[in-house]
C-alpha cells in the first residue's frame, strides 16, 4: 500500500498521505503502480467528460480536460518538460546544461515550449472524433506513464551524486518494464484494441531516439527528462489515435 502512495504522490497532486522516510526498495516497488496512477488519472478525465458533455459546448470541453490534466498533476510534468527545453534548447554543454535544467526559473525556450505543446495537446483534443474522445482520456495518462517506465533502463542518471531520481533510473531494470507493459496492455486493449500496438511502437522508437539524443546531449537522464517523457508522450499517443 505504501508504494502505491508512493507512486501517487510522485505522479499527482491528489492528496495523500505517506508516513514514514521513503526507503530505496519502496520507491523502486512504487514502479509497478505508475500504469494504475495513470488509470486513476484517466478515469478521473473520462468522469470529468461525462458531467461537463451535456453541459457546455463540445469545443470548450477539450480545455476543460487539458486544465483538469494540469491540474491533476499539478504541472509536475511540465515542470520538468520546461526545464528540460531550457537546457537542450540552451546548446551549452552538459555540465552547463544540467546547471540550467536545475534552475527554479523557467527561460525562454521553456516558456515557449510550453506554449507549443498545450496548443498542440489541445489542438489534438479538439479534432478527435466523439467516438475517440472518451477512450483516449482512459489510455493515454496509462500509457504515457508505462512510457517512463520503459525509458529508466534505456539510459543511466545524468548528474553526479545521490538522488531519487538516480535510484529510480538505475535501479529500474527489464522486469519493472515487463511487468507494467503487461498490465497496461491488459488495461488498454479492451479499450481501444490492436491500436494500442501501433501506439506502443511509435512510442519504442520515440524512446529509442529520445534517449539517444539526451545521451548525446547530457549525458543521461533526469528526474526532469522523465517528467519531459510523459508530456511528449501524451502527444504521441494523441497523435496516433487521430490519425488512425
Amino acid at each position: 500500500m505504501k508504494a502505491f502512495l508512493i507512486a501517487m504522490q510522485f505522479l499527482t497532486r491528489i492528496p495523500v498521505t505517506v508516513k514514514g522516510s521513503i526507503e530505496e526498495d519502496e520507491l523502486l516497488k512504487s514502479i509497478y503502480f505508475y500504469p494504475l496512477i495513470g488509470l486513476i488519472i484517466g478515469i478521473i478525465l473520462f468522469f470529468i467528460n461525462q458531467l461537463v458533455s451535456g453541459v457546455m459546448p463540445s469545443g470548450v470541453i477539450p480545455t476543460v480536460i487539458l486544465a483538469s490534466l494540469v491540474f491533476l498533476t499539478g504541472g509536475l510534468h511540465m515542470d520538468g518538460f520546461m526545464d528540460t527545453m531550457d537546457a537542450l534548447g540552451s546548446g551549452a554543454e552538459k555540465e552547463r546544461a544540467l546547471e540550467i535544467m536545475k534552475d527554479s526559473r523557467v527561460g525562454a525556450f521553456g516558456v515557449l515550449g510550453a506554449i507549443i505543446l498545450l496548443i498542440v495537446k489541445l489542438s489534438f483534443l479538439q479534432n478527435l472524433s466523439i467516438h475517440v474522445f472518451p477512450d483516449v482520456l482512459l489510455v493515454m495518462p496509462i500509457l504515457s506513464r508505462l512510457a517512463v517506465v520503459v525509458s529508466m533502463p534505456m539510459g543511466d542518471y545524468a548528474r553526479e551524486g545521490y538522488g531519487l531520481g538516480k535510484v529510480m533510473i538505475d535501479g529500474v531494470g527489464w522486469k519493472q518494464v515487463l511487468v507494467t507493459t503487461a498490465f497496461s496492455l491488459l488495461l488498454v486493449f479492451p479499450v481501444i484494441g490492436f491500436r494500442v500496438f501501433s501506439i506502443s511502437a511509435v512510442l519504442i522508437l520515440f524512446l529509442f531516439l529520445w534517449n539517444g539524443y539526451l545521451k548525446r546531449k547530457i549525458g543521461g537522464i533526469t528526474g526532469d527528462t522523465l517528467g519531459a517523457t510523459i508530456e511528449m508522450a501524451d502527444v504521441l499517443v494523441l497523435t496516433v489515435m487521430l490519425l488512425f
